[in-house]
């Protein structure tokens, strides 16, 4: 603007200088005027009342840089090769046009102009803040119009432009309450102004100051997130740009020295610092106007090998505007992991088997889309790393260049517990008898299948509760065999300590089955049982006789002939232990009572009657035979 109506009244710069910072701010103004160089008093006016506004929104001098005149036409002071140390915010503030007043260049100097826009296509740490007049340095908001259009990606028909100080002009511009970024400026709605340009072809969510399209006459209602406006102020935030400085921008200085309006200057500050500073402030806010595609993932823990999981990828569109339906999201799994093709969601295929691809279609404005991957673990590491990637360009995404980067490939490392199992027995076994072999397993999932191998053998078991068991019906032959076991994949657990399973044969017993008695003298056999193997010769020994015996069948026995006299004898053996002492009671069997009478004893007159009585009986038979 050049109306020289626009003089600083005192009590304005009363209430310029008394306003308080919306944030403490190292702040750098940097402008075209400057007094006892430029020779245009009024736009010496206006910077100076840009510089004493912003010194104090800043928090006074020591927090504010003065490079008032550095981009005069005729400057002599040296530009810095890049923006001072501690400096956040860069005003930028060019108001009289190129012009030769009595032999002296004035205007800007194009070349450290273009130095300052360099700085902000690289100075993602900064904020700039360009404030160009809107009858006399269209020159000036046209490269901050290109700077925005290459920043945001924008090409052709789709670039922001500029016009001057055209018709309809009016005192105001208006809020656009549909800006994600309007809430730094809400207490200035509208904004008063005089004699501006426009910026023209504006994505609507970075316009946040609307030029009307009659003066003085708010929007009928405000733009939708696709529509393309004119603009008299506008916010690029840091996450529109990706890598480039945040940016405000404003087709006119005006709104900083009305004397209608001397609180604006000083609001208007305050709410250029919070939206360059404040942690919720325009600058940091991750809305962009066209779609953007943000991939994330989220993993269900713990994931423990042998056990299953979801693998959970969403895709935001952090953006104002939906996206085309030909984007793709494509998931990477590391070799620790797998998917089950034959469980996918709607919409994914499996084109390698480390591979996931989901078709995303068109998805809303402030919205997202998520899939579920069932997937299984079957190996552990550290650093294991999951990987997804928005795919398809900006024909298929319909994103602009600088959203593209952020499709990704974002990753998840994540470490996988290497899983460990400690044999609890048996530390011994009997020769081919039913051998079970216990232990615990950490790191694996129950239900998780293990090999446990001993001898050559391989018996599956299932992990629950942490514990397992294997049994091994036929046991092993004599030996010592060391256990090792197997996980998912076919690799080797880790063992806690190294174990064996020693196999012996046990130590020979017998059982004297009998006899307990015997008769004296009398054949007699004594039996057993023992656990020695069929043919081993156990010695029986039964008073100091001794009778081999063989085993049979897990049975013997020794005849001893002759038996034993009587007593008691203890058996002893050799080839086998005794599990318990036997002795033998040896007696003779008890005479049997009889029932007969006893015969009537004689004395010597006795024998000599009966024997005349039989040699008579005699001599009467003789007689007769004669």
């Amino acid at each position: 603007m050049t109306s020289r109506r626009f003089q600083l009244q005192a009590t304005a710069l009363a209430a310029l200088l008394c306003a308080t910072g919306a944030a403490q701010a190292k702040t750098w103004v940097l402008s075209s005027d400057k007094e006892g160089l430029s020779s245009y008093d009024t736009g010496i006016s206006i910077v100076n009342s840009i510089y004493s506004t912003f010194e104090t929104a800043a928090g006074g001098p020591a927090e504010t840089v003065d490079g008032r005149g550095l981009l005069h036409a005729s400057a002599t002071e040296a530009m810095p090769a890049d923006v001072p140390a501690d400096v956040d915010i860069v005003v930028v503030a060019s108001v009289q046009p190129n012009q030769t007043v009595t032999g002296v260049q004035h205007g800007v100097d194009a070349a450290r102009f273009a130095q300052v826009m360099d700085w902000a296509k690289t100075r993602s740490d900064l904020t700039f803040v360009f404030l160009n007049d809107g009858c006399c340095r269209p020159s000036d908001t046209g490269s901050v119009a290109g700077f925005l259009s290459n920043s945001l990606g924008l090409s052709g028909a789709d670039e922001i432009t500029i016009v001057g100080s055209v018709a309809p002009q009016g005192n105001s511009v208006y809020l656009n309450t549909n800006s994600p970024y309007k809430d730094s400026f809400a207490a200035l709605a509208p904004l008063a102004v005089e004699v501006y340009g426009k910026y023209v072809n504006v994505p609507a969510p970075y316009a946040v100051y609307l030029a009307p399209a009659a003066a003085n006459t708010p929007p009928a209602s405000m733009p939708a997130a696709a529509d393309k406006v004119q603009a008299y102020g506008v916010v690029v935030p840091r996450a529109a740009t990706n890598g480039s400085a945040c940016v405000i921008a404003f087709t006119d200085t005006s709104q900083f020295a009305l004397a209608s309006a001397p609180a604006q200057a000083g609001q208007l500050a305050n709410s250029i610092m919070a939206a360059a500073k404040d942690s919720a402030g325009a600058c940091q806010v991750k809305t962009v106007a066209t779609a953007d595609l943000v991939p994330s993932i989220t993993l269900s823990s713990p994931l423990q090998v042998g056990g299953s999981g979801t693998l959970t990828v969403k895709v935001d569109n952090l953006g104002q505007s939906d996206s085309a339906a030909g984007g793709k999201v494509v998931v990477t799994l590391p070799a620790q992991a797998q998917v089950d093709d034959t469980a996918l969601p709607t919409g994914c295929s499996k084109p390698a088997p480390s591979q996931v691809e989901c078709t995303l279609g068109a998805i809303a404005a402030q919205s997202h889309k998520t899939f579920a991957l069932p997937i299984t673990i079957v190996g552990s590491g550290a650093d294991n790393t999951f990987k997804a990637q928005v795919i398809g360009g900006s024909a298929q995404t319909g994103e602009l260049a600088p959203q593209l980067q952020n499709n990704g490939p974002i990753e998840s490392k994540v470490t996988i517990a290497a899983p460990t199992a400690t044999i609890s027995g048996p530390a011994s076994a009997q020769p081919n008898a039913a051998t079970t072999v216990t232990g615990t397993a950490t790191g694996l999932a129950d239900g998780t299948v293990i090999n446990v191998t001993v001898d050559g053998t391989t018996v599956q078991a299932t992990v629950n509760g942490g514990q397992f068991s294997a049994s091994f019906p036929n046991g092993f032959p004599v030996g010592q065999y060391p256990v090792t076991i197997t996980g998912p994949g076919g690799q080797n657990l880790s063992l806690t300590a190294p174990h064996s399973i020693d196999v012996q044969a046990a130590p020979a017993s017998a059982t004297i089955s009998g006899p307990a008695t015997a008769q004296p003298d009398a054949a007699t056999t004594i039996t057993g049982t023992s656990n020695a193997t069929d043919g081993t010769i156990i010695q029986v020994t039964v008073n100091g006789t001794t009778v081999p015996a063989t085993v049979n069948g897990g049975q013997f026995s020794a005849l001893f002939p002759n038996g034993f006299p009587a007593g008691t004898h203890a058996v002893t053996i050799t080839g086998a232990t005794l599990t318990a002492p036997h002795t033998i009671n040896v007696t003779a069997a008890p005479t049997a009572p009889s029932n007969a009478a006893p015969v009537p004893a004689l004395n010597v007159w006795g024998l000599g009657a009966l024997a005349a009585l039989l040699g008579a009986a005699a001599l009467r038979r003789q007689r007769k035979r004669s």
